[in-house]
């Protein structure tokens, strides 16, 4: 379980607290399908999330067999994938579909579809790139390891490492994307953390709390918040103001985790 039952519960009382100060309905029970009939009308798109995991899953358990048979080209397979499953998702959505509305969907209309939705995709994947180009060029010119040093040089306390650390991820997320953070400055943390007094296995468990969590929320790459917004069709000044009230409590728990005040299982 470790740190991760903490932060379950924090937002599941973030969500509740949000949804009474909103004041946010339930659904009428007659509008709630039984779970029965859920799985009997929508029993095919059960097979969406299979294919978008199966491939990767049997990449990564089989990966020695792939390189076996592919040897350098074996990298190329698996980024071709993240380019090939989207279009494989639509291809699939479309084939699981109702009648009705492989009759509604004709190719013009799938066209305009793929249009419309490109123009909200385009400011999104730009982001990602340029992030990626970004994290591309910090780990050749080796910037990690002068973060590093310069942070050990501080010989700042566990107490200051807690408060600074999930900051700096936080403004490195306007950047650089969480797992990239991990990639780079995670064994920094690590290092740090363990060298002020921390336990290290903790520090291991907090980097995606810290480095996936926060940079989540910091303008301009907060892929989650454009996210939300089209989910809930919101502006983005309400977006932003809801979102610093979740991430200022995810940070304070983050705080308080990773001085080790909450009893973790597994950890401590």
């Amino acid at each position: 379980m470790g740190c991760s039952i903490w932060f379950i519960i924090q937002r599941i009382l973030t969500l509740y607290f949000m949804c009474r100060y909103y004041k946010v309905e339930p659904m009428r029970k007659e509008d709630i399908p039984s779970f029965k009939k859920a799985i009997r009308h929508g029993w095919k798109a059960i097979f969406l999330p299979i294919i978008v995991f199966l491939p990767f899953m049997l990449t990564s358990s089989f990966d020695g067999w792939f390189k076996a048979r592919l040897g350098a080209g074996a990298s190329s397979f698996s980024s071709s994938l993240l380019l090939f499953i989207p279009a494989l998702i639509v291809l699939a959505a479309i084939a699981l579909s109702d009648k009705e509305t492989k009759k509604r969907m004709t190719l013009p209309k799938m066209c305009k579809e793929i249009t419309d939705g490109m123009l909200k995709v385009v400011p999104t994947a730009s982001l990602v790139l340029f992030a990626y180009c970004v994290s591309n060029v910090l780990v050749t010119l080796g910037i990690e390891k002068a973060i590093g040093e310069y942070i050990a040089s501080l010989n700042m306390s566990l107490l200051a490492l807690a408060l600074i650390l999930p900051l700096f991820t936080a403004i490195l997320g306007m950047l650089i994307p969480g797992s990239t953070q991990v990639k780079i400055f995670g064994g920094i943390i690590i290092t740090v953390i363990t060298a002020a007094g921390g336990n290290p296995m903790l520090a291991c468990a907090m980097l995606p709390c810290i480095c996936g969590a926060m940079h989540g929320v910091t303008p301009p790459y907060c892929a989650c918040v454009y996210t939300g917004m089209g989910i809930a069709e919101a502006e983005l000044k309400p977006t932003m103001l809801n979102c610093m009230v979740w991430i200022a409590l995810h940070y304070i728990l983050s705080v308080i985790v990773m001085m080790g005040w909450l009893p973790l299982i597994g950890l401590m």
